[in-house]
C-alpha cells in the first residue's frame, strides 16, 4: 500500500469543495488504510507554476512507466511534425529492384488499426486516418509513427504473404519506369 497518494480535486477524489461536509469514498478508503491523500496549495499562479513544471519534467525523464516497458516517456516520444503523406517512392533499405522493401506505409482505419500482408495489426485509436510505417524485423512486426516506435507486434501473418506485397511492389515500379 502506499503511504501516500496525490491526486486532482476531482468530486470522485474529493468533497472538499463541494456544497456540504462529506466523505468520499477514495477518502475513507485513504483514511481506513492510513494513507494520506495529499493536497497543496499554493500562494501564487507562479508557485503553482513551478511545482507544475518540476512534476511534469520528472514524470516524463525520470520515472519509469510500467505501460513504456519500465522506460520512461522522453525515451519513447519526441515532438512530431505534420504527418507524412503516404510514400509511393521506393523506401529506404530498397538496394535494388528485386530487393524487398523493408518498410510500408498503411492507413489507420478508423479502429486504429491497419491491414498489413493479411492480418490485422492494432496502431491505436489516437492515430485514426493517419499513416504509418511498417518495419518487418525478424518475426516481429514493429508500427512507427514520424520515426518514433509505437508498437512491436509477433507476426500474424504468413511469411508468404509478404512476399506477394514486395512482388506487387515490384510490378508497380516497373510499370512506373516504363
Amino acid at each position: 500500500m502506499p503511504e501516500e497518494v496525490l491526486t486532482d480535486n476531482g468530486k470522485v477524489f474529493t468533497a472538499r469543495f463541494g456544497p456540504r461536509d462529506a466523505e468520499t469514498l477514495f477518502d475513507r478508503i485513504c483514511r481506513e488504510n492510513g494513507i494520506t491523500h495529499t493536497t497543496r496549495s499554493f500562494s501564487s499562479m507562479e508557485e503553482a507554476q513551478l511545482a507544475l513544471d518540476q512534476y511534469v519534467g520528472a514524470y516524463n525523464a525520470l520515472r519509469p512507466h510500467q505501460a513504456l516497458g519500465m522506460a520512461v516517456p522522453v525515451e519513447r516520444f519526441s515532438l512530431a511534425g505534420p504527418s507524412p503523406a503516404p510514400v509511393t517512392a521506393a523506401l529506404e533499405g530498397d538496394v535494388t529492384d528485386d530487393a524487398p522493401r523493408t518498410e510500408h506505409v498503411r492507413r489507420v482505419d478508423a479502429g486504429g488499426k491497419i491491414w498489413f500482408a493479411g492480418a490485422r495489426y492494432y496502431a491505436g485509436h489516437g492515430l485514426r486516418r493517419d499513416y504509418v510505417t511498417v518495419r518487418i524485423v525478424d518475426d516481429e512486426v514493429r508500427l512507427y509513427h514520424r520515426g518514433a516506435l509505437l508498437r512491436s507486434h509477433r507476426r500474424r501473418h504468413p511469411k508468404e504473404n509478404e512476399e506477394v506485397i514486395y512482388s506487387h511492389h515490384r510490378e508497380q515500379t516497373n510499370r512506373n519506369v516504363l
